[in-house]
């Protein structure tokens, strides 16, 4: 997987390792589960931050006189961090594409076939949309 995360693969939607978008989960649990995972809530941010734990632990020579130790990110990667959750009440199809890229469409109807389970707790489903556009804070709920 850190191959894939550096090369920035995408193998469709179910193996999505690009970064630089907005990712959507209809699943709260999915959600929830991005959010304690990825700390700065990004996961190339917080994949990068773990990397660097590994190297200042294990080759600490490395890291002496690199640009990397004043780098604008050792300010964040110090800080304590509380994730939030943000609920968009509603959102045109036509802002979403699948987490691959590619249309919503196909997502939407896997999804729709799961709705029974989705409001059972705990349920988590990894179906996630690629936002295409921004959406208003206003259309946000914390």
């Amino acid at each position: 997987m850190p191959k894939m995360l550096m090369d920035q693969i995408s193998k469709g939607d179910s193996a999505n390792y690009q970064h630089g978008d907005t990712y959507l989960s209809p699943s709260r649990g999915s959600a929830v589960g991005y959010a304690l995972t990825n700390r700065f809530g990004s996961e190339l941010i917080s994949n990068a931050h773990r990397l660097f734990l590994l190297v200042k632990e294990r080759r600490p020579e490395l890291l002496e006189n690199s640009d990397l130790m004043h780098h604008p990110l050792q300010d964040i990667l110090g800080k304590s961090h509380r994730p939030i959750l943000l609920k968009i009440k509603s959102i045109p199809i036509s802002n979403l594409a699948s987490e691959g890229g590619g249309s919503p469409e196909k997502t939407l109807e896997d999804i729709n076939g799961m709705l029974p389970f989705l409001n059972m707790a705990g349920v988590v489903i990894n179906y996630n949309f690629r936002l295409l556009r921004p959406i208003p804070f206003a259309a946000c709920e914390v």
